[in-house]
C-alpha cells in the first residue's frame, strides 16, 4: 500500500504508473494533504463486489465542506472522460455535494475542463499533478529528506534486532542441546552395562532358568533318580 513516506519517490506523474489503482488513490490522498489542498482526505472502502459507488475520496476542505474525489490511473488518453465527469456529477447530485475533484494521469482538453466546470468539478490532470509534485518537493524538501533518513535508521534497527534475537536464541538453545546429548549418551551407556543392554535378553535368560527347573522336577517325579 502507498504510504505517506512514498511521496519522496515521486518525480512526475509518470511515477504513479509504478502503482496500482488502489495505491494511486492513497497517493492522491497524501498529495492533497501535504500540499495543503485539503485538511484531511479519506479513501472510501470498497463494497462486497469491489465497487465504491463512484467515489474514491471524501475530501474535507479547510473551510469546512466535504467534497468528493475520483481518481483514474490512465496510461493513455481516454475517450470516456466525459462519461466519467457525468458519473461523478451524478454522485454529487445524489448526495447533495457542492463540488468534486477528478484526478487523472492524462492531460485534459479545454473542452473537457469546461464541461467539468459546468458540473462544479475540478480536473487535476497530468500537468496539474506535476505542479503539485513540484510544490511538494519545494516546500517539503527538508521534511522528505528527514523521512528518508528515518526510514534508513528503521531498516538498520530492524536488522540489528534480528541479529540480537538470533544470538539470544543460540545462547539459550546451545546449553539445552548439549544437555539433551549428554542425557542421551548416559542412557545409552546405561543400557549397554545392564545385562546385555536388552530387555529381550534378560527375559530370555529367565525363561531358560524356568525350563531347567521344570525339567529337574520331571526327572524326580518319574523315578529317573534324585537330582
Amino acid at each position: 500500500m502507498f504510504k505517506r513516506t512514498d511521496l519522496a519517490g515521486l518525480t512526475s506523474y509518470d511515477s504513479f504508473f509504478n502503482y496500482d489503482d488502489r495505491q494511486f488513490e492513497y497517493a492522491c490522498k497524501y498529495l492533497l494533504e501535504e500540499t495543503a489542498q485539503a485538511k484531511s482526505v479519506f479513501v472510501t472502502s470498497k463494497g462486497p463486489k469491489g465497487g465504491d459507488g463512484g467515489i474514491d475520496l471524501k475530501i474535507h476542505l479547510k473551510d469546512g465542506p466535504i467534497i468528493y474525489g475520483q481518481c483514474k490511473l490512465w496510461r493513455s488518453r481516454y475517450r470516456g472522460l466525459i462519461a466519467t465527469i457525468n458519473q461523478l456529477s451524478g454522485c454529487l447530485r445524489r448526495d447533495k455535494i457542492d463540488r468534486g475533484i477528478l484526478m487523472i494521469t492524462v492531460p485534459a482538453t479545454d473542452y473537457e475542463k469546461r464541461e467539468a466546470a459546468k458540473c462544479d468539478i475540478e480536473i487535476i490532470d497530468a500537468p496539474a499533478l506535476d505542479a503539485l509534485i513540484a510544490q511538494l518537493r519545494t516546500s517539503n524538501q527538508p521534511v522528505l529528506s528527514k523521512v528518508s533518513a528515518v526510514q534508513k535508521v528503521c531498516i538498520i534497527l530492524k536488522f540489528i534486532l534480528i541479529v540480537i534475537t538470533f544470538l539470544l536464541i543460540c545462547i539459550v538453545a546451545a546449553p539445552l542441546l548439549l544437555l539433551m546429548l549428554l542425557l542421551a549418551a548416559l542412557a545409552f551407556s546405561g543400557n549397554i552395562s545392564s545385562g546385555g543392554g536388552s530387555k529381550y535378553y534378560r527375559r530370555n535368560r529367565r525363561h531358560k532358568r524356568r525350563s531347567y527347573r521344570k525339567y529337574r522336577g520331571k526327572r524326580t517325579t518319574n523315578g529317573w533318580g534324585v537330582a
